[in-house]
């Protein structure tokens, strides 16, 4: 017999936002647009519980005439559509995925921005676009808690502390740049290594595959001015490395000690490392079998009058789940000036 087609609609809750969410968060790009004067908005729709989700996304605008299928570019964003402002504001988008699957967010880029290379002020604008519009995740009881605090906790305007992001890709370092100053991320703010162990409410979508794409940044320290340029490292072993100041691998202590000694590649690394350092300061490890383990260095004063203190440092290890170390990062915290800083590789 020949196949017959019939439509209708799944009883199974779907993630969902509405226009009025859309026109919102357009609404609050334009009225702050000074934070990004070139910048263009998009939305995106991130899958949080299975790794390969992003792709299975599949939106869809529930008109009058029916479920119209939404257009995604390659990398999953998608633009609001001048036909969609005639619509009730309370018409739905859906994804594919079910209720609790996917996380939603702004999408702010001036052109010329990469995956790698993003701009302070376009990141500033896209997080008040997200969370002020109510377009970030904030369904459940821990959405309602987040909602309360919204007034004293503004992880969109904090130096201390941001609300979540995305990077394009799994990220193992990021660091910010405007003139000769740079200044390195701590892993802490990465990956949701610093987030609390065993707290997965709704609203936190770091407990989930996500969270190897995602990171914190100060977005309310005005010390970086909106041109400052985002570098974001990714976890891939063969990405390109930011230069770091090899005199840190010379420095006192013994995380500039046993990074010395590291090489990739290596399998018996892990337990000379444990033997050597210790307990480390924080471990995460990814649906992907990928392990990161961070060891931490307390600022050192300087030995004499004519050497410098050794600031505070991070070594950052990344493990397959053979214990072979894929790289390494030797970091060091707080601002730095690039003028003291040659080309060699931050990371192995």
């Amino acid at each position: 017999m020949a196949p017959v087609a019939v439509q209708g609609q799944s009883t199974a809750a779907r993630d969902a936002k509405t226009l009025s969410h859309l026109l919102k968060a357009e609404q609050i790009f334009l009225a702050e647009r000074a934070l990004a004067p070139e910048g263009v908005l998009r939305f995106k729709v991130f899958g949080r519980k299975e790794a390969e989700a992003s792709r299975l996304v599949d939106l869809v605008l529930l008109a009058p005439q029916g479920a119209l299928p939404i257009a995604l570019e390659a990398d999953g964003r998608f633009a609001l559509d001048e036909a969609w402002r005639t619509l009730e504001p309370g018409t739905e988008l859906h994804s594919r995925l079910r209720d609790g699957k996917v996380t939603w967010r702004a999408d702010v880029r001036t052109p010329g921005s990469t995956p790698q290379l993003r701009r302070l002020g376009d990141l500033r604008l896209q997080c008040r676009a997200s969370f002020f519009s109510g377009m970030a995740r904030t369904a459940g009881p821990g959405g309602l808690f987040i909602h309360l605090l919204k007034p004293l906790l503004n992880g969109c305007d904090s130096s201390r502390f941001g609300w979540s992001s995305f990077a394009d890709a799994p990220v193992f370092g990021i660091r910010l740049k405007h003139g000769q100053r740079v200044q390195q991320l701590s892993q802490m703010t990465l990956g949701g290594m610093g987030h609390l162990e065993g707290l997965s409410l709704p609203v936190f979508d770091w407990s989930y595959s996500l969270r190897h794409q995602l990171y914190r940044l100060p977005l309310g320290d005005s010390a970086w001015p909106d041109d400052t340029q985002v570098e974001f490292e990714s976890i891939d072993k063969d990405a390109a490395t930011a230069p770091l100041d090899p005199a840190l691998l010379q420095a006192p202590g013994p995380l500039p000690e046993v990074a010395r000694s590291l090489q990739a590649g290596e399998l018996s690394l892990w337990d000379e490392i444990k033997a050597r350092l210790g307990k480390d300061q924080g471990t995460m490890r990814y649906d992907s079998g990928l392990r990161v383990v961070l060891y931490t260095q307390d600022r050192r004063p300087a030995a004499d009058a004519s050497t410098s203190p050794t600031p505070e440092l991070e070594l950052v290890l990344l493990f397959d789940a053979q214990d072979r170390l894929l790289k390494w990062s030797l970091r060091a915290m707080g601002e730095q000036r690039l003028a003291e800083a040659a080309a060699a590789p931050w990371s192995r």
